[in-house]
């Protein structure tokens, strides 16, 4: 219950974020009958029922902005002054019915956007489908709750095995799992999404998946009612757990198929230990009891009778000889004389014994034998029989040689080894008795330094109490225990360690001790922190606006990961010139009061520590950089009191694109400096400094360009866009984004479209094409088109430039050409009706003059005294040059009567 009234909380809360209205205007009604479908009425206002009934009714998101519009009201509503408009969103339960239903009531009309009702049905969707995992576990829940009810035993059986629940949708492939299932693998259930039955197979030991899964199938098929197996589990930590798993078919089909089952986990991790222990506290018992019952013999001196108990012929099954002298062929041969020397003063003078050695079996091996013998005399202190007792102490002597063994792998281990007492719990803790050679290495501390203490001295501000205090809890319950956490060195520096206690009893199942097995894991955890790290740089660098705020926030993380002081980021200008102190964060006093002295610095290119790395193009360190000059700011520095400072080229594809420069108030070693680390950072940060700046000017490009810039889905809607695409279209963003592109296109250019985003489909781009958009103002404007598609993320990119102007001068240019060439026509015309006018003129007038010209040449051939009088003669002269004269001009008048 308390599980769904939360998530009835975080929608409300959902919901507050999109309408922006106060958290306590948002109500709630559910259906208390599923078969029934009822509202509980009571709980909604009278005005409102109607437009509950039509959630109810429709399933879906209802925006009413303007309730006093008569003609978009629902059926049986009646206007009311008190609420001006209203929403309402209902939650979708099993079988498609709405189970519970959020609604707003405003007393002002209101303006609800597309996007308003897109953001409420993301909600709707999410929120049902959480909605549903949570009925069925509050249903498998009830379940458990009924079983429990019937048998109390049960129940307080279900409680102490702190038993983990599950819930199999098999038909939707959903798996819905509790709190408790996750813990005994050690996650969270949030830590295991998406739940499915993937997720479990991945958890399964491999050898035992296919024993689980073929008790499943055992059930599908109807086999067997229940399903109950145990098997090996992965712990988070990468150890197993044992686990035993039970459940049945809760629902079948019509078809006969499943449809859900339902089970629990139980933890039996500490059961199968119990078991192995078990089984060996049986096989010493057996040992015992051979030795005490059965492992005896006699022997008769009068009859040189020799008998033996049934258990010892494995000892002697080698041998057919069974009497009491041959029986000494069996012993080794370098035992043989003392075995002998013992028995002949037991026989001789009843003399008691008690004797190792060793007899060799007929496989070569030999057996190492503790034997008791002692005599039985008459009254005359004859012996006159011999009784003894073997134990084989075979294991007892391997046993000793491992122990020496065990010693010395503790002693010369490269783990930790530390042993404790086994109490008291209070505040100091089990005392320490013993810690190896390796321990000391790790910790600095000396064993005469911590023999007596508790392992509380190793502990220090940053040892994770919830994992200390789990460990706690498995002490006090002598289960064995692995944790990973911080702990500290006699020198004060902190380490990762990762270590299992383990309890050890004595003979009598008594714990006496704990034996912790440490292993110093700094390394992986600085590798997994580093990892962690990145990526948190990652989403700094993708949510962050600017450049500035970027750098400033990944380097108080950097800082905080290597506890160092203060740290810089320099960046060359555009110039490449100069660089300039773009970020600068401290951790501590002695960062702040360096920073306080900092101001928005600029340097030549290769002036001072950040420019020597960027010429040397490497990581470098300077100690006492108070002193050092190649840290121009030592003055600062010795102000400050920082001594160290490391420096790193940041990379983006073999570009250097800034320094990176972290100091320190110690004197450290270069040996100390995290080198992997800054390595890594080397070129990620490199890359994403690259990143956001090309992302930066990418945004100013974007939206400061002139033309239309848009991305947009294969779908067919736009996804962005620059401002001059509202500017030049006349319409919002939300408006360009929330309709289909063929939407603002004109009629006549639709077929054209399609066209294009078939090319564009394939894969291949286009360029400049034109097509006819209609603005929101109904105006009609030319665009030209250059896109290409991208496959990787399924969308294109388009720019455009408005032709309007340059279409309008194209057709006026046209229209010119066709007036020019209809009046060139026209004069061709005129120009042959005057060419024809000149030849008939030039014919008219050249007949009379080829008469004139005529008579004068018969004049000219006249005899000189035929010649009346020199006046005559200049007259003709005068006559023939005027008749030449007149047939130049009448051949210029045709030639310039032609109209070119």
């Amino acid at each position: 219950m308390e599980n769904h009234l939360q998530l009835i909380e975080e929608i409300i809360s959902l919901i507050q974020t999109v309408l922006d209205v106060p958290k306590k205007s948002i109500k709630y009604t559910s259906i208390h009958d599923s078969e029934s479908s009822q509202l509980e009425y009571s709980r909604i206002p009278t005005i409102c029922k109607a437009l509950i009934k039509l959630i109810k009714k429709e399933r879906n998101v209802v925006l009413y902005g303007d309730l006093s519009t008569k003609s978009k009201l629902p059926s049986g509503y009646k206007p009311n002054a008190k609420v001006q408009a209203f929403v309402g969103m209902p939650l979708i339960g099993q079988n498609n019915v709405a189970a519970v239903i959020f609604y707003v009531c405003f007393d002002k009309k209101q303006s609800f956007t597309e996007k308003t009702e897109r953001d409420l049905n993301i909600i709707l969707e999410k929120s049902s489908r959480s909605w549903n995992r949570a009925m069925r576990l509050i249903y498998l829940e009830k379940e458990i709750s009924i079983i429990q009810f019937e048998n109390r035993d049960i129940k307080n059986i279900i409680e102490a095995a702190k038993i983990g629940s599950w819930f199999w949708d098999i038909e939707n492939e959903e798996l819905t799992i509790s709190e408790r299932w996750a813990e005994i693998i050690g996650y969270t259930v949030a830590e295991l999404e998406p739940v499915n039955y993937n997720m479990w197979a991945n958890l399964v030991y491999p050898d035992d998946l296919v024993i689980a899964e073929k008790a499943i199938e055992s059930c599908f098929l109807k086999v067997t009612k229940f399903y109950n197996v145990s098997f090996r589990m992965i712990h988070k930590r990468g150890h197993f757990v044992w686990v035993n798993s039970s459940g049945f078919i809760l629902n079948w089909s019509e078809n006969n198929t499943p449809l859900y089952m339902v089970g629990s986990h139980i933890d039996i991790t500490a059961q199968k230990r119990f078991e192995e222990v078990s089984k060996r506290n049986k096989w010493h018992l057996e040992e015992v009891q051979k030795i005490t019952n059965i492992g005896n013999w006699s022997y008769d001196v009068a009859s040189k009778k020799f008998q033996y108990s049934e258990s010892l012929s494995d000892i002697y099954k080698a041998s057919e000889k069974k009497s009491f002298d041959t029986i000494l062929d069996s012993i080794a041969p370098e035992d043989k004389a003392f075995v002998q020397q013992a028995k002949k003063d037991c026989l001789a003078f009843g003399n008691p014994f008690e004797i190792i050695y060793r007899i060799k079996k007929g496989d070569g091996d030999f057996l190492h034998i503790e034997e008791h013998g002692f005599a039985v005399t008459d009254d005359m202190d004859n012996v006159t029989n011999i009784y003894g007792t073997l134990h084989d102490v075979t294991e007892k002597k391997k046993g000793q040689q491992h122990l020496k063994l065990l010693e010395s792998v503790i002693t010369n281990t490269m783990d930790a080894v530390l042993i404790t007492e086994a109490e008291p719990f209070d505040k100091s803790g089990p005392k320490i008795v013993y810690v190896n050679q390796a321990f000391t290495e790790m910790t600095g501390y000396t064993a005469d330094e911590v023999i007596g203490k508790t392992p509380r001295i190793l502990q220090g501000p940053k040892s994770d109490r919830k994992a200390l205090n789990k460990l706690g809890k498995a002490l006090r319950n002598w289960e064995s225990s692995e944790i990973t956490i911080i702990n500290y060195k006699k020198n004060g520096d902190e380490f990762w360690i990762n270590f299992t206690v383990t309890p050890v009893a004595n003979e009598n199942g008594w714990y006496t001790h704990w034996i912790a097995i440490e292993r110093d894991v700094t390394e992986q955890m600085n590798t997994i922190n580093s990892r962690i790290l990145i990526n948190t740089i990652s989403e700094i660098f993708t949510i962050e606006d600017t450049l500035e705020k970027s750098s400033s926030l990944a380097l108080q993380k950097i800082l905080e990961f290597t506890k160092y002081s203060y740290g810089e980021i320099w960046i060359p200008n555009w110039t490449n010139k100069e660089t300039t102190l773009i970020a600068s964060e401290s951790i501590n006093a002695f960062g702040n009061s360096f920073k306080s002295l900092q101001k928005k610095e600029i340097f030549k290119l290769y002036d001072g520590f950040q420019g020597h790395i960027l010429k040397e193009n490497k990581y470098h360190y300077l100690n006492k950089i108070q002193e050092n000059k190649l840290f121009k700011r030592s003055g600062k520095a010795k102000t400050a009191e920082l001594n160290t400072a490391l420096g790193f080229p940041l990379k983006s594809q073999n570009e250097i694109v800034g320094v990176l420069i972290i100091c320190s108030e110690k004197n450290l070693p270069e040996s100390t400096a995290p080198r992997i680390l800054l390595s890594e950072l080397e070129i990620f940060l490199g890359k994403e400094i690259k990143r956001k700046s090309l992302e930066i000017e990418f945004n100013e490009a974007f939206n400061f360009a002139p033309d239309i810039i848009t991305i947009s889905d294969n779908k067919n809607y736009l996804t962005k866009v620059n401002p001059a695409t509202t500017k030049i279209l006349g319409y919002s963003e939300e408006e360009l984004l929330s309709k289909p592109i063929n939407k603002f296109i004109h009629p006549d250019d639709q077929n054209n479209l399609t066209e294009q985003r078939e090319i564009l489909l394939s894969g291949k781009p286009i360029y400049n094409v034109e097509n006819r958009y209609i603005t929101k103002s109904g105006k009609v404007i030319w665009l030209s088109w250059t896109a290409t598609p991208s496959f990787r993320n399924g969308l294109t990119y388009s720019v455009a430039r408005d032709v309007t102007e340059i279409k309008k001068n194209q057709i006026e240019l046209n229209k010119l050409n066709a007036e020019l060439k209809n009046r060139s026509e026209e004069l061709e015309k005129r120009n042959e009706q005057l060419k024809k006018i000149a030849w008939e003129q030039s014919h008219q007038v050249r007949a009379p003059l080829a008469r004139i010209m005529s008579l004068i040449e018969a004049i000219d051939m006249l005899e000189e005294d035929e010649i009346v009088s020199n006046e005559k003669a200049l007259l003709i002269s005068n006559l023939k040059n005027s008749s030449s004269e007149l047939d130049q001009i009448i051949r210029k008048l045709v030639k310039k009567s032609t109209i070119k």
